[in-house]
């Protein structure tokens, strides 16, 4: 159960894998007449304590990567990365106590096709000094890059044979988004048993509107939940409606619980209260969220009725480091160890401390427990060296909106000449180049970013004589 624990920690926490930025106009010229660096700021390593004597440690490479996670005397993950990003071998050790050191447990290897997407998942596990594969996942892609199929295998080393076990399909509408999913079971005969159903529909604007899940036994619905979603004319979710299904209740939708949003002047929720239903809706606890001057969501108070009193008993506070914010923060590519969740959701700053509060008594204000887990990052100097040689000129342009993950536009004036517009990674990969004429003196040009791995790209443009460059968040 620790090991779970430690993983799924790993998971939320390890890929915020945050990387920071210094100025983009701050450049050191090198011998080469030919490049340019970018001088950035890069984490090093992270400590997490969510118990002051049990340390969980994150170690990253230049682009980012977690490269090491331990949890002191317990478990390790080692990662190998390519020089895209992509994971390609973890190392997963337990620690031994009678020997007082790490035993390699178990290996996991990853493969992808020519698109970079995961095509293979295996496990090798270590039983009595024996290595033995295990199990095996295959993704495969539709024209989309979406995924369309995933294969589980177990490996039967008695037979050395590769069994199926189940299998997933993934479905999609004209806007690629998830429409159904069917997972099905596998017999070793090959024999395949529908065992759940996923559907999601959703609203004109894209957004989920309707999802329902079921699952089955012996091809019979024996249990099922359903949501449908209520949005504003903004497009913000004001109602979740929960309906729940079972055998052991009837065999019949029953409705099980509501969330209502709301929002404050800026468009950010405010307080969220959730309701119970037994012949009708019940109000059994409300959360209240406060923000800071940054718009960084640094507090949440929740509230139960209690004798007719609502009374806070349950707190969520972050406190955070303000030197840093998020424009300066880099993001490496997502793995499939780490996703793509990140711990600084609702912060524009660097989290120091989380703090939990509890009281099961909450008309007592001496009864309350708190818990405080604590951040420690250390950092380091990286350089991204671009192909060109770029002289500040005293132009400007502007990038609007940044951090964006749909459009984002380059505008610049007092132009005579056409200009080129070359968007890098932090690799100094050359992601794209455009071509630009000014028309009246004036340059607006599109750059499309929903392709692009979240993180931060260096965007520069120069005219023949003169250059800037500028930093675009992709989130």
């Amino acid at each position: 159960m620790k090991k779970k624990y430690y993983f799924i920690l790993g998971l939320v926490i390890v890929l915020t894998q945050t990387v920071f930025s210094q100025d983009m106009n701050e450049r050191i010229k090198v011998n080469n007449p030919s490049k340019n660096i970018i001088q950035l700021m890069a984490v090093d390593s992270v400590t997490y304590y969510l118990n002051p004597d049990e340390p969980v440690y994150y170690e990253y490479d230049q682009r980012g990567n977690v490269i090491l996670e331990e949890s002191v005397g317990f478990v390790k993950n080692e990662n190998v990365f390519n020089d895209d990003s992509l994971l390609l071998t973890t190392r997963f050790y337990l620690w031994d106590y009678d020997s007082n050191f790490f035993r390699l447990h178990e290996i996991m290897d990853f493969s992808y096709n020519e698109n970079n997407l995961l095509s293979q998942f295996q496990m090798n596990i270590n039983i009595e000094g024996v290595w033995i594969e295990n199990t095996r996942t295959n993704y495969t892609y539709n024209i989309n890059g979406k995924l369309s199929l995933e294969t589980n295998s177990y490996y039967d080393p008695d037979s050395s044979t590769w069994f199926l076990t189940s299998r997933t399909e993934y479905f999609y509408n004209a806007n690629n988004l998830l429409t159904q999913s069917n997972t099905y079971s596998i017999d070793f005969d090959g024999t395949s048993v529908l065992e759940s159903q996923s559907v999601y529909t959703y609203n004109q604007n894209n957004s989920l509107s309707f999802t329902q899940y079921e699952s089955y036994y012996n091809e019979t619905l024996s249990y099922g939940t359903r949501s449908n979603f209520t949005y504003d004319n903004n497009n913000l979710l004001i109602e979740e409606v929960m309906e729940s299904y079972s055998t052991y209740s009837g065999s019949v939708w029953k409705l099980s619980n509501k969330q209502e949003y709301f929002y404050n002047a800026n468009n950010r929720l405010e307080s969220v209260k959730y309701y119970m239903y037994n012949n009708d809706w019940n109000l059994h606890n409300i959360d209240s969220i406060f923000y800071d001057n940054y718009f960084n969501q640094v507090h949440i108070k929740s509230y139960r009725n209690i004798n007719e009193e609502w009374l806070c008993h349950q707190r969520i506070q972050k406190i955070l480091d303000y030197n840093y914010t998020q424009d300066q923060l880099l993001n490496p590519k997502s793995s499939p160890m780490y996703t793509d969740e990140r711990y600084f959701d609702n912060s524009t700053h660097m989290l120091r401390n989380m703090v939990l509060a509890s009281n099961s008594s909450p008309a007592n204000e001496s009864t309350w427990r708190i818990d405080t887990n604590r951040y420690h990052y250390s950092l380091k100097n990286i350089g991204v060296a671009l192909t060109d040689n770029f002289d500040y000129d005293g132009y400007d342009f502007v990038v609007y909106p940044n951090p964006s993950n749909e459009d984002s536009y380059i505008i610049l004036n007092g132009v005579e000449s056409q200009i080129q517009i070359s968007v890098y990674d932090i690799h100094s990969k050359l992601i794209l180049r455009l071509i630009e004429k000014p028309i009246n003196g004036r340059v607006v040009a599109k750059i499309d970013v929903s392709n692009l791995s979240k993180g931060v790209y260096i965007i520069n443009f120069k005219d023949g004589k003169y250059s800037q460059t500028k930093k675009l968040i992709v989130n």
